[in-house]
């Protein structure tokens, strides 16, 4: 949330809902495709299809990979 704070144009609840759902369909734990989990739970809990759209792109770009030393 502090990244939304400071970035003008972010919208709260898009940082918040992607946070809370980036590992729901993290390649290296599940094998989904297309955000399946996050877009299930979202629809499910009727958010709008553009806002899910909008989660799911906030989701997939960011990344973590831990590099061996």
């Amino acid at each position: 949330m502090m990244i939304a704070e400071k970035e003008e144009k972010a919208d709260p609840e898009i940082v918040a809902l992607a946070a809370l759902l980036h590992d729901a369909d993290d390649h290296k734990l599940f094998h989904t495709e297309n955000n399946a989990t996050a877009r299930s739970f979202l629809a499910e809990n009727r958010v709008p299809e553009e806002k899910i759209d909008q989660i799911c792109t906030a989701i997939n770009s960011v990344s973590f990979s831990r590099k061996r030393c």
